[in-house]
């Protein structure tokens, strides 16, 4: 199918009218597909349809319905609906309840303006001048508030301006029990109340455990079972100069200064040479025999390292020129180091080690080194925790929300009958910015919310949805609230990221009503096939054609076929497959959910994997690819995806034979299908305890820390001393097969270029796409 152009977009390509008021989809005539076609069809036509039908079921893993086996039915005629009946629908009968309370053209003009404002970066001048916090409120929490609001006011008995002040400040027994009775709504009623009113928030913090990560130290006494762990947004003056940072300051002085000092006698006791990426260089290296010293340091600290260290044309006042080239400017946001991020990490883990026995609710944002595997082994050593908050944590991506739904759901079956159960889980998965300035030319600048750099859309919006949808079913058969509450981390991440406006809604909101339908074991055959329709519809647009859905795809093909997928070991409807997978062997086909979710884990920008490699020191046991207890899945789902096998061993292949004629064959045999292909590294399995963990090899993480510090600062040196080619040299970005452009973990980290310039469908969106794209569904009243 031709592939159609999109609209070019800009600010006024959201300003549009309101849509005229649509009539409901169940007012439209009843009408059966063979009268819709065919009014008379001859007998030869309805013999050829009815053979058609026939192969078509042959071929389906799952069979029709007995209501699709005929075009019409015997309570009901199937009425006609396609996407812009869809859409009437909708704007008639509006979003699920469990989904959004405002009307579509709402959701519409909110997302429209979230866009327009991301869209309008600043140059990169200006960006350097001044605007230093781009999109600051693109994050979910602003932990920065809550933290300097804690210093408004304290209490004490004899001087409260209220007694309800006192209450809430923990002063008294009931007080601690209402704050965590707010705690366990999420992360997000805490920026409710400081905005409203800071000193309730400052008295109301003082019943809780706030620790502030850049400070490594607790903001206040901790008192009580609300645990909250806030990394807050210092500018590099704030940091250097906020008298309450003083030990998280030190850590990170020493942390810089193990980076010059290991720069410094690496290029005192090796020598300098040329740019090791030049050919002379090369072609010395290779016949020059190394001497003890150069041997003993490339053990220690990395031959790339040392390669890179030897390359610098000088270190004469090098501690000044890493501040210029490295650290941020004054009034840019202070970067933790590798190191620092470690130590925080460690100190933090120590200090709920030590409170674990009574925390009751968990929030964590924007811990810089949380991974999955630490927020596992935190929740299986907190036997009290109900409430667990996740925001924007830089190493948890949306795809993770699986696999920390099957360890709550792992940690509450192994609890006794009288500790509590985790019931409710707030999660804001990290959302990708971008770069924080308009691209200059030749350079890619957008914000694509899911991703770094742009990924193929056939992949990263089927599973997305695919995710999204496992997400809904594992929660509510687990009884975890808040997940898919309106308003709350999750939705609100879905409703932030680029893509045509409201579609993640309308998915939810058919699958909501699917769910419901099957749940009261409803007989209305157009009721389930139009909230089916709305499902799909989300899944499919822009990736397939939609328009002419009506007929053939609605009544033959929509929501029959079921596909099993040798990573998870689940079938999911063949919609959730990409259309390159639909055609592979059954035993090895893989769905879009697992694909994102390695697609994710595999990103490189800013140091997440190399991050999570350092981590790994601490798990020594651990095997990504073992299966976590999968947590089950709500019945009432099971038409959309199921659970298929546990099992991960093949039977072989019977063996060779030999026929009558003396020659060996291979009998036939069916592949088993198994999960034995799982291609992510979701495994939670194998994990130390807490204790365990923090009893690991400190040191050898703490000086693995460093080499990736000392990594990241001489690349960005390098491309400093090497901005353009000279000669037959070539610029040090240019010799690095990274994209980032030379500038790791900076503001000036590059994002991909487009794998496919002209076809922008197949790519997955930023805001500038979504409104073209959007623009042009708008135009076709889908």
């Amino acid at each position: 199918m031709a592939k159609k152009k999109r609209p070019k977009a800009d600010a006024n390509t959201m300003k549009r009218s309101k849509p005229p008021e649509a009539t409901s989809a169940s007012q439209a005539p009843q009408t059966s597909i063979a009268s819709a076609t065919h009014p008379n069809p001859s007998k030869s036509e309805q013999k050829n349809s009815k053979r058609k039908q026939n192969r078509m079921a042959r071929r389906r893993k799952t069979p029709l319905p007995s209501s699709g086996s005929s075009r019409t039915n015997t309570n009901s005629l199937i009425q006609p609906y396609g996407p812009k009946a869809s859409r009437k629908r909708l704007i008639a009968e509006g979003f699920h309840k469990e989904v959004s309370d405002k009307t579509l053209d709402q959701e519409e003009w909110i997302w429209s303006d979230k866009a327009v404002a991301v869209m309008a970066r600043p140059t990169r001048a200006a960006y350097i001048q001044g605007n230093g916090r781009f999109l600051e409120g693109a994050n979910y929490i602003n932990s920065r508030r809550l933290v300097q609001n804690l210093k408004l006011t304290s209490y004490s008995l004899d001087d409260l301006p209220s007694r309800l002040l006192g209450t809430f400040a923990g002063l008294e027994p009931h007080g601690q029990i209402m704050g965590e009775m707010l705690a366990m709504d999420g992360m997000a009623q805490f920026n409710s109340v400081v905005i409203a009113y800071p000193k309730a928030w400052a008295a109301l913090s003082s019943g809780m455990a706030v620790w502030n990560f850049v400070a490594q130290d607790f903001s206040k006494q901790p008192s009580g079972g609300v645990f909250l762990a806030l990394n807050p947004e210092y500018s590099r003056y704030e940091f250097d100069t906020d008298a309450g940072l003083g030990y998280g300051r030190e850590n990170d002085k020493l942390g810089k200064r193990k980076i010059i000092d290991a720069i410094t006698t690496i290029h005192e006791k090796c020598g300098g040479t040329a740019p090791f990426w030049g050919t002379l260089e090369r072609r010395r290296a290779l016949a020059a025999t190394p001497s003890s010293d150069l041997t003993w340091y490339i053990e220690k600290y990395d031959k790339e390292i040392v390669k890179m260290v030897r390359s610098l044309p000088h270190v004469e006042g090098i501690e000044n020129i890493v501040d210029r080239v490295v650290g941020p400017l004054t009034h840019h946001p202070h970067q933790v180091t590798s190191q620092m991020a470690l130590s925080g990490t460690f100190k933090l883990l120590t200090t709920i080690n030590m409170r674990k026995d009574f925390l009751t609710v968990l929030q964590l944002d924007k811990i810089p080194l949380l991974d999955r595997r630490a927020t596992a082994i935190v929740l299986r050593s907190c036997p009290q925790v109900k409430m667990l908050g996740i925001y924007d944590c830089p190493l948890l991506h949306v795809g993770d929300v699986i696999c920390l739904l099957d360890i709550i759901s792992e940690v509450n079956r192994g609890r006794g009958k009288n500790e509590p159960q985790i019931e409710e889980f707030d999660y804001y998965p990290r959302f990708h910015k971008g770069t924080p300035y308009t691209g200059s030319s030749g350079q890619h600048c957008a914000t694509y919310g899911i991703t770094w750099g742009p990924k193929h859309n056939d992949i990263v919006q089927r599973g997305l949805l695919a995710i999204v949808m496992q997400a809904v079913l594992k929660s509510r058969q687990m009884k975890v609230g808040l997940l898919m509450k309106p308003n709350r981390a999750f939705m609100t991440w879905l409703s932030n990221i680029p893509t045509i406006p409201a579609k993640t809604y309308s998915f939810l909101d058919g699958l909501y009503r699917y769910l419901d339908l099957v749940a009261s074991k409803s007989k209305d055959e157009n009721a389930v096939k139009q909230a089916t329709y709305d499902m799909m519809k989300a899944v499919r647009m822009g990736l397939e054609g939609v328009r002419a859905d009506w007929p053939k795809y609605y009544c033959d093909e929509m929501g029959t076929t079921l596909l099993f997928c040798s990573s998870c070991g689940y079938e999911l409807l063949e919609e959730f497959f990409s259309m390159s997978a639909r055609y592979d062997r059954p035993w090895t086909r893989v769905c879009t959910a697992c694909l994102l979710r390695r697609w994710l884990d595999e990103e490189v920008d800013h140091g997440k994997e190399t991050a999570k490699e350092m981590l790994s020191i601490f798990y020594p046991d651990w095997e990504p690819r073992d299966f976590n207890q999968d947590a089950p899945l709500h019945p009432d789902g099971q038409g959309l995806v199921r659970l298929k096998t546990r099992n991960v061993l093949r039977a072989p292949p019977p063996p060779m034979q030999m026929n009558a004629a003396g020659q060996l064959h291979q009998p036939q045999f069916q592949h088993e299908l198994v999960r034995d292909n799982k291609i992510h590294n979701d495994s939670l399995q194998k994990l130390p305890s807490l204790s365990e963990f923090l009893r690991g090899d400190y040191d050898e993480g703490m000086h693995q820390a460093l080499l990736l510090d000392l990594n990241r600062t001489l690349v960005l040196l390098l491309n400093d001393f090497y901005p353009k080619a000279n000669g037959s040299l070539s610029s040090f970005a240019c010799s690095r097969r990274s994209a980032d452009g030379g500038f790791p973990g900076h503001f000036d980290e590059m994002q991909p270029y487009d794998s496919h310039p002209g076809h922008l469908n197949d790519l997955s969106f930023d805001f500038k796409t979504a409104i073209e794209a959007f623009a042009y569904s708008y135009e076709c009243g889908w």
